[in-house]
């Protein structure tokens, strides 16, 4: 008997209402995007901050990047952050961090949770500054405003089209594959493209012209995220891609990792269902799957009917049309107390139990 949960998350307000990421898209420096899993460990951090701090994505995974903030700075990092898990709320902070040129950089770090539709967080995404350098800032505050708006806008567009879960893997690649040139500085050149299959060797993406970005899930690679420049080079630059526009591609990448994992997630509790409901069909038992339904103070006062196995229907008359989505006692409101007990017991302990009942309705005696 499961349990489904009462909880209550605000949905996630639209994103041109949010301004927690910074205003930094364009202004970063260095430009830094990160990714973590609902409790707060690190899945993916931008190569400019791995750069920084002289430290690989692996030690940063878990809490391997605390150990490079500032001793000072440690506790209020780690109670900031117990705290927006627990409410969900955003992340705002700034700390220092220990470089590898034997200096501490002030790092503002913002984010906000990605939530699927019924308000459960995904997981969360923000970027870093370094706010060491407030003439370069500035500078850069000064130039790009406009295409710093985009690329908010683009940012959350993908994330919420991936938190959305409309449609199937296909579909979430091709919402996507229409938002990512939004990203980049020269929109109408560049050409993404993802290919997913199980065995991927993807070429590196040391070279001008294009990125290629492996999406992973469960540590297994099952595709990559290509993005090719179309237009001719540059004359002033080697690489038409700017850092930032690179590190894009990777972030969004395992975003798709985590959309993978979803479906195979899904698929997987299909394949389960399909195989519940074959060996039920096959049991000489009635089998009915219930959960429970809970008032406001969380005691069990009905039992929603989930499931039926082919006996069950023919035992009682209901088939599955009739039954699934229906309170058990506003379908049997005769069933014995001695039912009623048993069940209310087995919802709050989790304990078997076994009772023997008169339906009236049925004009039978039953063995639960």
């Amino acid at each position: 008997m499961k349990e489904p949960s009462q909880s209550e998350i605000p949905v996630l307000p639209d994103p041109e209402e949010i301004e927690i990421l910074p205003r930094a898209i364009e202004e970063a420096i260095p430009y830094g995007i990160w990714i973590a899993r609902p409790g707060g460990d690190i899945l993916y951090i931008s190569r400019s901050f791995l750069d920084l701090t002289g430290m690989t994505l692996c030690e940063c995974q878990q809490s391997g990047w605390l150990r490079c903030l500032h001793p000072g700075d440690v506790d209020m990092i780690l109670a900031g952050r117990a705290r927006c898990i627990a409410s969900g709320g955003f992340w705002s902070h700034e700390f220092r961090v220990f470089g590898t040129d034997g200096k501490y950089h002030t790092i503002q770090s913002r984010g906000m949770p990605i939530r699927d539709e019924e308000g459960k967080i995904l997981l969360w995404a923000g970027v870093n500054l370094d706010v060491g350098g407030p003439a370069e800032l500035r500078q850069h505050r000064t130039s790009g405003r406009e295409k710093r708006g985009m690329r908010m806008q683009t940012l959350s567009g993908i994330s919420r089209a991936i938190a959305r879960e409309e449609g199937d893997l296909q579909g979430i690649c091709q919402q996507v594959i229409a938002w990512m040139p939004g990203g980049f500085r020269h929109p109408d050149l560049v050409s993404p493209r993802i290919t997913l299959g199980r065995v991927i060797s993807p070429p590196g993406d040391d070279h001008p012209g294009r990125i290629v970005a492996m999406i992973v899930s469960g540590g297994v690679p099952v595709g990559c995220l290509e993005v090719e420049y179309r237009g001719s080079l540059p004359l002033d630059a080697c690489d038409p891609f700017r850092p930032q526009e690179r590190d894009f591609v990777r972030a969004i990448a395992t975003m798709l990792g985590i959309a993978i994992a979803r479906e195979e997630v899904k698929e997987a509790l299909r394949s389960l269902e399909r195989q519940h409901r074959l060996l039920s069909d096959q049991v000489p038992e009635s089998i009915i799957l219930l959960e429970a339904i809970r008032n406001s103070a969380g005691e069990p006062v009905d039992y929603r009917c989930i499931d039926i196995n082919n006996r069950a229907r023919e035992e009682i008359g209901y088939g599955r049309g009739d039954i699934i989505g229906k309170a058990f006692f506003e379908l049997f409101p005769d069933c014995s107390p001695e039912l009623r007990d048993t069940l209310h017991r087995v919802a709050e302990t989790g304990t078997p139990e076994y009772c023997e009942t008169y339906c009236q309705e049925r004009d039978g005696h039953y063995k639960v």
